[in-house]
C-alpha cells in the first residue's frame, strides 16, 4: 500500500515539479516518505474506525493529517522557512492533542477553546504537570516535540547566494541534511501515533473494527500491529 503511494507521489512530483532536486533513489528520502504516508493512513484509521475519540480530537487529527499532506506537497521544492513553519505547527498540534487527552477535567467546549488559544509556554507547563509526563518513554517523546517547536524558530535562515535570483533558485534544492531533518520529524510523528496516542485513548485490538485491523496490518505489518495494539 505505502509503496504504491510513493510511486504515485514520485510521478506526481516529477510532473508537477520537473526541476526539483529531490532524490527518490536516496534511502533517507524513501524512509521519510514511508513514515509520512504511514502516519496519514494511521490518522485515517483512528478518525474513522472508533467511537472512542471525541469530535475535537478527530478535528485535530485531521488538521495534523493536512499538515503532513502540505509537507508532502512542498517537499520537492523544500525551503527551510516553510519546513520550520510546518514543524512548529505539527508539534503544537500534537502537544495540544496530548494535553486535551490527558486532562481530568470534562471535555467541554470551554476546555477546547482554552487549549486552542493556549500559549506554548503554558501548554508546555501543563503537559509537564500531567501524569503522562512522569512516564519516561512518554517524557522523551514529549520533550522531542517541545524541542522541535522551540528549534523551528531558530532554523529559519536564508540559503547562501550571490544575487536575489540565485537566492530564489536556491530554494529549489534539497540537501541530504534537509532530508534528515524532515525524516526526523516524520519518524517522531509516526512513533507518537503508534506508541503514545493509542495509550491515551485505550485504542487497542478490541476497540478497532475488522476493516481497521486489516488496514493497519497492511500499513504496519502484522508483527508491528501486534506490538502496538494487542
Amino acid at each position: 500500500m505505502i509503496d504504491s503511494y510513493i510511486k504515485e507521489y514520485k510521478e506526481f512530483s516529477i510532473h508537477r515539479f520537473p526541476y526539483s532536486r529531490l532524490n527518490f533513489d536516496n534511502l533517507s528520502t524513501n524512509e521519510t516518505l514511508q513514515s509520512m504516508f504511514k502516519s496519514i493512513e494511521i490518522i485515517d484509521v483512528f478518525s474513522n474506525s472508533t467511537a472512542i475519540l471525541d469530535s475535537w480530537v478527530i478535528l485535530k487529527l485531521n488538521e495534523l493529517k493536512n499538515q503532513l499532506l502540505i509537507s508532502l506537497y512542498y517537499l520537492p521544492h523544500y525551503s527551510s522557512f516553510l519546513f520550520a513553519s510546518l514543524q512548529r505547527s505539527i508539534s503544537e498540534l500534537i502537544l495540544k492533542i496530548t494535553l486535551y487527552s490527558s486532562v481530568d477535567t470534562p471535555k467541554t467546549e470551554e476546555t477546547q477553546n482554552k487549549i486552542n488559544n493556549m500559549q506554548f509556554r503554558i501548554l508546555k507547563d501543563n503537559i509537564k504537570a500531567s501524569p503522562e509526563y512522569n512516564t519516561q518513554l512518554f517524557k522523551i517523546q514529549l520533550d522531542n516535540f517541545f524541542s522541535l517547536y522551540g528549534n523551528s524558530s531558530n532554523n529559519i535562515h536564508l540559503k547562501e547566494a550571490s544575487s536575489v535570483i540565485e537566492c530564489i533558485e536556491a530554494y529549489n534544492s534539497i540537501t541530504q541534511s534537509d532530508i534528515k531533518l524532515v525524516k526526523g520529524l516524520a519518524i517522531k510523528v509516526e512513533t507518537y501515533l503508534l506508541s503514545f496516542f493509542p495509550k491515551l485513548h485505550n485504542l487497542n485490538d478490541t476497540q478497532l473494527n475488522m476493516s481497521s485491523k486489516i488496514q493497519l496490518k497492511n500499513i504496519l505489518s502484522k508483527p508491528t500491529y501486534i506490538k502496538y495494539f494487542n
